[in-house]
């Protein structure tokens, strides 16, 4: 499917050991393309976010830290994680995203160490949360509070339970749960 709907980017994930780094290449190629909703597998949704569409027609990503209550943040964004991210279709910020993102891995593919490449490394450092939060800090794209879809930290899982936030905060609409399957 992505030969033939993206050769060209076909080439480049054939090197990539990781299956997280690819899919966050996929991931961010296909929002600039088509637009639409990304939400990480681990994602439990609680209410819809079709309010949060409307409000923010543009798209939104959400921030990781500083941790905030509100939607709205009230303080710079420190950390932008890709777990969740909605975007138009062509959107200036995607675009910025992918173009980054395909830099920096033709970049690291061939000046990082193996046992690197095979971790985390990639889909953490090179392609996700550094990565948006680099690009995001140059653009106007909407930003909304930990709150909305990270009401539990991925520093303690043990309070990622469902129940304690399903009638919880109307500020809360997903439970990321963290668990890392990359």
């Amino acid at each position: 499917m992505i030969k033939l709907k993206f050769p060209k980017l076909a080439n480049i994930l054939e090197k990539i050991p990781t299956p997280a780094w690819i899919a966050d290449i996929i991931r961010y190629k296909v929002l600039y393309e088509y637009g639409g909703v990304y939400l990480d597998t681990d994602i439990r949704v609680i209410r819809s976010i079709e309010p949060l569409l409307t409000k923010f027609k543009s798209g939104f990503v959400v921030c990781e830290r500083p941790r905030t209550s509100h939607v709205l943040m009230e303080v710079p964004c420190l950390v932008v994680c890709n777990a969740v991210i909605a975007s138009n279709k062509n959107s200036t910020f995607m675009k910025r995203v992918f173009a980054k993102c395909i830099r920096v891995t033709r970049k690291y593919l061939h000046t990082i160490e193996p046992e690197k490449l095979n971790s985390s490394f990639g889909s953490t450092i090179i392609t996700g949360p550094s990565l948006m939060t680099n690009v995001h800090k140059k653009t106007e794209h909407p930003v909304i509070g930990s709150i909305t879809f990270y009401p539990c930290d991925w520093s303690d899982r043990t309070k990622c339970v469902y129940e304690l936030f399903v009638n919880g905060s109307e500020n809360i609409y997903a439970m990321h749960q963290w668990r890392k399957s990359w």
